[in-house]
């Protein structure tokens, strides 16, 4: 992807988000053309989950049910902060693994950014999303997928599906998904470390996008090959944090575990630029970045 083509996206992402901070009504006055058919597939949603196939911002087609895939569907990427980051990070020939990568969204633009002399590696474990995200991704040479979870170990994992239309909830994490009133089917499912992963296909990861639903602790204890490894670039990585209290001890036993082994954290804003961050005592959710402190450098064009 060229870096005009790159900007450009950056700037769409800045003005749409801005969306996000109006009233259902005043969305749809500054923005009726999208608004308003959103907001008709979005009651329907709410009555009965249904697969709707359109395509990404950066023009990618994709697959995925509402209303899990409502900010999807409407903004036509997810996090505005991360998304805009991969845009201004993420270059050809480098190497993503996108651990938790639902029906694709991020893994789908990894494959745009990384080109055909990259590689993307993903994991999805629950069957369904696993299903999506294999149609997602059936044409991007560059995209190699896999149907297990990430744990510290190979094992199986008892798994909550909250099923379509809320896949997104997902987690081997025992206090499930706060956020939802919802009772999972709770499923098994096959686990396999990054470390033993990566040192089976040869990989070197550039960086690592991590989104467990609470099972980041769980992840990075599988990768601390990878984590410690001084004889070969060590990745950056970014985490989901969420739910507060809920998941506390892993947000705090993951933040633990990465600045054990030197990396720094840091907090990105909406604009995709970073700034060193201290840890926080609460976090409702966000996506904050590590990295590890032999590449802090690399990074100061991105900082604030």
């Amino acid at each position: 992807m060229q870096t005009n083509i790159r900007n450009s996206l950056i700037e769409t992402i800045n003005r749409r988000e801005k969306l996000r901070e109006l009233g259902r009504w005043e969305r749809l006055w500054h923005d009726p053309v999208r608004a308003l058919p959103y907001y008709a597939l979005a009651v329907v949603a709410r009555i009965k989950p249904f697969q709707v196939t359109f395509r990404t911002l950066w023009d990618t087609p994709m697959t995925c049910y509402l209303p899990e895939g409502n900010t999807f569907y409407y903004y036509g990427y997810c996090e505005a902060n991360l998304t805009n980051f991969f845009l201004r990070y993420v270059r050809p020939g480098m190497t993503c693994i996108d651990v938790g990568a639902h029906v694709g969204i991020y893994t789908m633009l990894f494959s745009e950014l990384v080109t055909d002399s990259g590689q993307v590696h993903s994991f999805e474990p629950t069957p369904w999303t696993h299903a999506l995200l294999q149609k997602n991704t059936q044409t991007l040479k560059n995209v190699h997928i896999n149907n297990n979870a990430i744990a510290e170990t190979k094992r199986v994992l008892t798994f909550a599906d909250y099923g379509p239309g809320y896949g997104a909830y997902n987690s081997a994490h025992a206090a499930g998904a706060p956020a939802l009133s919802a009772t999972p089917h709770m499923t098994e499912v096959e686990s396999v470390s990054l470390d033993e992963y990566c040192a089976e296909h040869s990989l070197t990861p550039d960086i690592i996008k991590i989104d467990s639903e609470g099972f980041e602790y769980e992840v990075l204890l599988g990768a601390k090959a990878l984590l410690s490894n001084a004889s070969q670039p060590r990745p950056l990585i970014t985490i989901e944090v969420a739910n507060g209290d809920s998941w506390a001890q892993n947000r705090n036993d993951s933040f633990r575990l990465l600045k054990e082994h030197q990396f720094v954290l840091y907090g990105i804003t909406t604009e995709g630029l970073i700034q060193s961050q201290a840890e926080q005592d609460f976090y409702e959710y966000d996506n904050l970045l590590f990295v590890p402190q032999e590449r802090v450098s690399e990074l100061t064009e991105f900082t604030l």
